[in-house]
Parts: C-alpha cells; sequence; structure tokens
C-alpha cells in the first residue's frame, strides 16, 4: 500500500495505490490483482458508487473516513465508508469484493488530512496536535481520537513539548487514545 492524497485535490480526493490488491467476497473467495493502476476515490461523490461513497449523505466532519478497493469480476475501483472493517463498506451494484486501504481523519472543516502510507502504517504529512497551550495544574485526559483511528492494531507516537517553566512534564496512558499529562513541580 503506497496511498496519497491525490495531487490535485487533497482535500476531497485520495488515491489507493499498491503493487498487488487481494480482495475478498461474502463467500470467502479471493481474487488478487497484480500492478493494479492508482485508483482515486472521491468523497464528494454521493453513493452507493465506485470511486465515490458508499452512502447518498455527506460525511460526517470530525471523523474517520476508511477507503476499500473493490471489485465487480472486471473493474477494480474504490469506496470510501464511515464504516471500518471488519463490517466493511455498502458495496456499488455488480462490485461482490472488497479489501481495506486505510482510513484517513475528514477534519472539523471536511477536509482529508493529507497523509502516505507505505504497507499498514500510515504518516501524516504534517505534525498534529492534541494539544494546544495547556494550562491544566493537574492530571488531564487528551485524547488522541483525531489521531488515531479506533481500528488501529498499532500506532506510534512521538512528542514535542515546550515547557515554559522548570515543571516536569510526564506522560501516562489512560486508555486506548488518551494520554494523561501529568505536570509536576
Amino acid at each position: 500500500n503506497t496511498s496519497v492524497n491525490n495531487t490535485g485535490t487533497p482535500l476531497t480526493q485520495f488515491d489507493l495505490k499498491a503493487d498487488s490488491v487481494t480482495l475478498r467476497n461474502q463467500n470467502n473467495e479471493i481474487y488478487t490483482v497484480h500492478a493494479p493502476s492508482t485508483v482515486t476515490n472521491n468523497v464528494l461523490t454521493a453513493g452507493v458508487t465506485a470511486n465515490g461513497r458508499d452512502q447518498a449523505g455527506a460525511f460526517t466532519a470530525s471523523s474517520f473516513i476508511h477507503f476499500y478497493w473493490i471489485w465487480n469480476g472486471t473493474t477494480l475501483a474504490s469506496v470510501s465508508s464511515a464504516t471500518a472493517p471488519p463490517t466493511g463498506p455498502v458495496l456499488p451494484t455488480g462490485y461482490t469484493f472488497w479489501a481495506y486501504d486505510g482510513p484517513v481523519y475528514f477534519t472539523a472543516g471536511s477536509a482529508l488530512t493529507s497523509v502516505r502510507y507505505r504497507g499498514s502504517w500510515c504518516w501524516f504529512a504534517a505534525s498534529q496536535s492534541a494539544l494546544a497551550a495547556g494550562t491544566a495544574t493537574s492530571t488531564t485526559a487528551v485524547s488522541l481520537t483525531a489521531i488515531i483511528p479506533a481500528n488501529a492494531l498499532n500506532y506510534s507516537i512521538h512528542w514535542y513539548a515546550n515547557l515554559r517553566d522548570n515543571r516536569n512534564l510526564h506522560f501516562q496512558l489512560v486508555s486506548g487514545t488518551d494520554w494523561a499529562i501529568i505536570a509536576a513541580s
């Protein structure tokens, strides 16, 4: 998987790219496409339609959109969905196979966050901020749900903190995607 935001319209289109794609249907049959062409998905295209959404309504802002490869026996396409695996997307008429590509966060401004995939790992094109100008003086939970999708099996976080005084700053994992920031003097 080497998927990335589309260069021409990165806020609303996502390019699915891979060396090969192995898709599965409800009967657990598989089909592999080797060296597929890049498939572009437009999250503004109402569905259920190939290379668009799997729903008629717009996606909810501040949520993850899940991208899938789909196959109808002759054409490899994509569909974007609010539904993560294992349930998977609603498929357009004639499409019976799907494979998961990955999630991308849809911001409060209804724009795809700029990312790049390498295998099953996803990197943000720019630093993401879970907390800016924090002023808490006691343990405070900071949600990472806009950065880490609920279906992530693994993630890596690199912290950066700019402290304005001589306090020690400690981080502690509270739950799957919430961290506590503990400031101690």
